[in-house]
């Protein structure tokens, strides 16, 4: 069994295209995946979402001066977004849940104010408890992407494309540099 083939630009980066002809050469060039497109596509999923999509826009905008984004992050743009989406809405769920009141008028029994507040408690405590940790998860979660995303200020410190050092020649001191 033979090798895979090559791309053919890392062919003639290592000068062995001597061995490939010019019609194998251009052939190889057209069947190549191209990853020149830097536009964002956005996918349905996210475009029907109203919270995903002003995310969506808002990334876009972000990523429109540059370069290291392109039509292959369209993806993981979009798994930030609908996540974002979801924990908005985890959030408000949390809200919703601490703010449920119990309308013991409905009840024919007299409760003291105490029980009242310890039952309202004691119903609001377990679906609580089960939100925050889904906000948590949700939360890691879009850590992790938006390092991969460049979103945050650590993620972008790291990408940043290092100074080539310049070299000093030795016998500059002889002509007064």
């Amino acid at each position: 069994m033979g090798r895979r083939a090559q791309p053919i630009q890392i062919i003639k980066a290592k000068g062995k295209s001597h061995h490939i002809s010019k019609a194998e050469s251009d052939r190889r060039k057209k069947s190549e995946i191209k990853i020149d497109d830097k536009k964002l596509r956005i996918p349905d999923y996210v475009k029907n979402d109203v919270a995903a999509y002003s995310k969506w826009k808002e990334l876009v905008s972000i990523y429109k001066n540059i370069d290291l984004v392109n039509a292959f992050d369209s993806g993981g743009v979009a798994r930030y977004c609908k996540h974002y989406a979801e924990y908005l809405k985890l959030l408000e769920q949390k809200e919703f849940v601490e703010n449920f009141e119990v309308n013991w008028d409905n009840y024919c029994m007299q409760v003291t104010a105490f029980v009242e507040d310890g039952v309202n408690k004691f119903l609001r405590m377990d679906p609580i408890m089960k939100l925050d940790s889904l906000i948590n998860k949700k939360s890691d979660i879009l850590t992790k992407l938006e390092d991969r995303l460049f979103l945050n200020p650590v993620s972008r410190l790291r990408n940043v494309a290092k100074k080539e050092k310049e070299e000093k020649d030795a016998d500059a001191y002889m002509f007064g540099d």
